[in-house]
């Protein structure tokens, strides 16, 4: 049996190429190639060869060139070789030329990226061959733009400009990929399949909504633009695209249209004769309505896709979960269409969270979840494949998920259009009521800083009015710092109930598969329900203010103040008035500053231990306690005084030592300690101080009075001095 090398040794003389003395070097078939640049060397990981060109040309080219195909690089077929081979290596850089990261191309064909988690860090993602496109752009070049790099680098070879996106058929819906092409003149050549034509609507779309001028065409033989060339076809031959194919569904599922021609059985009808539909039906109460849309709306990369798939896990198993209104009832199925996580990424999320996956069902093109449906105006297209579908199955879903919806509206609707927004989503509305399904759409946040969730909503307003439901998620600029993330969620618009409080979920990552250089083999899922007792918005507005208070420049007396407090910290507590004036006159503050500081945070008692002189302390240090009041006091000043010309203060309770140790409050075992400086574990904003630590209260001083209002412990008002 003749060895890869040999094969290959053959084919390559051949078809009249030069080859190196020592046979490790040859012509390029693929291109005119005066100076050899294929290199042809033994695998070092299976028993074949490996080749590569040096100008760029696909492995798969070169073998098609000179008559071979990918299995005769191997010295036993690849089905029977150990483990998967590596036969192209694509880099992906930034506009200098900086490479990412790279998709390695193996066969039996998959694909990976190295290093594993490039992709996710970058804000940003880039096309295939992306410094490139500036130069062709500024000469009015044509970019043409295919599927996968192997098409790519093929016209390339041919003295072309072309480029692709890194993640396949179905995922160019990306901002920034627009950006790049902006004013290019754009030619799609699509694939000759489903996928490649929603691949084609869906870019078109993307580039047409900015203004890009873009047209597809097609093959005239074989798949894709590479068997096109194959065929001694030049690109002159490529055909015009006919557009999305067309569904013909079975008899008896077909839609009949009546809202073209006035008259159709309308009439005057009193009240009393409408045969009502029944009261609106829950999946989960208060969260997701039957028969109708609702939107879920968050920020881009907080895991609100987390959300869905928890909601999922309850739904497919018949487990209830409260928190979301679910009650126990029998399994049911859910439908998903997914744009922007591949499949495999979906369902480790969906097994860590306990989702029957025998329930889960893809509407996608191909067999790996890929190939993203375009959905129009109106029942048609792969909006009456999906009903039809639906219609034939034995088993129907109570939830139908589509994440990310805007990618797959049909690229000739302007969404923004209030009208033709409409017309994208009444299908959906349409289908929720024909199979009793709740409608879930996933969609963006916009980038503007509101806390107002109509303005958030990214796409159109129109989403927002035609959902029955609005559910918003999000979390606060300050949690990206924590240790443990958090995701908050919650209804912002229900047409049929009052709102619920949002519901406050930890976002834990686990490792589901071996880690592997490849592949850190790890999965997010939801953790820890908790309401947040309010509602989202509430929420929103409470962490505007915090962050605005965060970064307020404080007031020359707030300075004054936090000056005062750490010139006692550096000594016992207390020291003599004067000389604590002297400081804060040598520091740089005025007699009225300092002594409207003095007055808010502290007081001046005449002390014997010193002579009988005045000394100062901070207010709350009184030994007329046998713990002190909190120092936070100072702090409630501050945030009562700021923007009032009449402060009021917060009635404060006294807090007896006794109370402390009672068994009115909440304490943490010894075997969770808690420790000074800890998070509270009611609103878990503030801290812990040295001495509710010290006694296992696991409550902040706030937390602490607003339980000890409930004990009918004597309340006392502070005055301002």
């Amino acid at each position: 049996m003749r060895t890869a090398l040999e094969v290959v040794t053959d084919a390559i003389l051949r078809k009249g190429l030069r080859l190196s003395s020592n046979g490790r070097k040859a012509q390029c078939p693929s291109h005119d190639d005066s100076n050899p640049s294929l290199a042809i060397d033994p695998a070092e990981k299976y028993h074949g060869v490996v080749l590569k060109c040096h100008a760029g040309c696909a492995t798969e080219d070169v073998v098609s060139a000179i008559g071979l195909s990918m299995a005769d690089l191997f010295d036993e077929p690849p089905a029977k070789a150990a483990g998967r081979v590596e036969v192209a290596r694509y880099p992906y850089t930034d506009a200098a030329g900086t490479v990412l990261f790279e998709k390695i191309r193996y066969v039996p064909k998959t694909f990976i990226i190295t290093p594993p988690g490039a992709v996710k860090k970058l804000a940003e993602k880039p096309l295939y061959r992306l410094p490139e496109l500036p130069a062709a752009i500024e000469a009015g070049k044509v970019v043409h733009l295919v599927e996968g790099e192997k098409d790519a680098d093929r016209l390339r070879s041919k003295g072309y400009t072309a480029t692709c996106n890194f993640d396949g058929a179905g995922k160019f819906n990306k901002p920034e990929y627009a950006e790049y092409l902006r004013g290019a003149t754009v030619v799609i050549i699509a694939d000759n399949d489903d996928a490649g034509h929603r691949h084609a609507d869906q870019a078109k779309a993307l580039l047409a909504r900015a203004g890009i001028a873009v047209t597809v065409k097609i093959p005239a033989e074989g798949k894709d633009v590479s068997d096109h060339l194959d065929a001694g076809l030049g690109m002159d031959d490529l055909q015009p695209y006919p557009g999305p194919r067309a569904y013909e569904p079975k008899p008896g599922t077909e839609l009949v249209d009546h809202r073209g021609e006035p008259g159709n059985g309308l009439k005057l009808r009193t009240a009393t004769d409408l045969e009502l539909p029944p009261p609106t039906q829950w999946l989960g109460l208060g969260w997701l309505p039957r028969s109708a849309i609702t939107v879920m709306v968050g920020e881009e990369g907080i895991g609100k896709s987390l959300l869905w798939v928890h909601m999922a896990a309850y739904i497919t198993t018949g487990k209830p979960f409260a928190p979301f209104g679910i009650p126990a009832r029998e399994p049911a199925d859910v439908v998903v269409i997914v744009t922007e996580d591949s499949a495999s990424e979906v369902m480790s999320r969906l097994k860590l969270a306990g989702a029957d996956l025998n329930r889960i069902i893809f509407f996608a093109a191909e067999n790996d979840g890929t190939g993203t449906p375009v959905f129009g105006s109106g029942f048609q297209g792969d909006m009456l494949l999906l009903d039809a579908l639906l219609n034939e199955r034995e088993t129907k879903p109570a939830m139908l998920v589509v994440d990310a919806w805007l990618d797959t509206v049909a690229g000739n609707l302007i969404i923004r259009d209030t009208q033709q927004a409409r017309a994208a989503l009444d299908p959906w509305k349409q289908l929720a009521t024909r199979h009793n399904l709740a409608a879930l759409l996933v969609t963006h946040t916009n980038r503007t800083e509101s806390t107002n969730i109509r303005d958030l909503m990214g796409g159109t307003a129109v989403l927002r009015q035609k959902a029955r439901m609005v559910l918003f998620a999000a979390r606060p600029k300050s949690d990206h710092d924590s240790p443990v993330q958090h995701l908050w969620v919650g209804p912002d618009k229900s047409n049929v109930t009052g709102l619920v409080d949002a519901v406050k979920f930890n976002v834990t990552v686990e490792q589901v598969r071996a880690r592997t250089n490849d592949d850190p083999g790890t999965t997010a899922h939801l953790t820890a329900p908790a309401s947040a007792l309010m509602t989202i918005r509430n929420l929103l507005v409470q962490w505007k203010q915090e962050e605005l208070e965060a970064n307020r420049k404080p007031t020359k007396a707030e300075e004054c103040q936090e000056a005062i407090r750490d010139y006692l910290l550096e000594g016992d507590g207390q020291c003599r008035t004067r000389d604590l004036k002297e400081h804060l006159q040598q520091i740089g503050y005025g007699k009225t500053v300092a002594e409207m500081a003095m007055s808010t945070v502290g007081e001046s008692v005449r002390n014997a231990e010193f002579g009988g002189e005045f000394t100062y302390r901070l207010k709350g240090s009184q030994p007329s306690y046998e713990e002190p009041v909190p120092q936070e006091l100072g702090d409630v000043r501050k945030v009562a005084t700021y923007g009032s010309a009449t402060p009021t203060l917060p009635n404060v309770p006294i807090l007896p030592a006794s109370y402390l140790d009672g068994p009115e409050i909440r304490k943490q075992g010894s075997e969770n300690a808690v420790q000074a400086g800890d998070p509270c574990s009611s609103c878990h904003s503030g801290r812990l101080t040295d001495a509710n630590a010290s006694k296992g209260i696991s409550l902040c001083n706030q937390c602490l009075f607003e339980e000890a209002s409930h004990t009918g412990l004597p309340r006392r008002t502070p005055q301002l001095n």
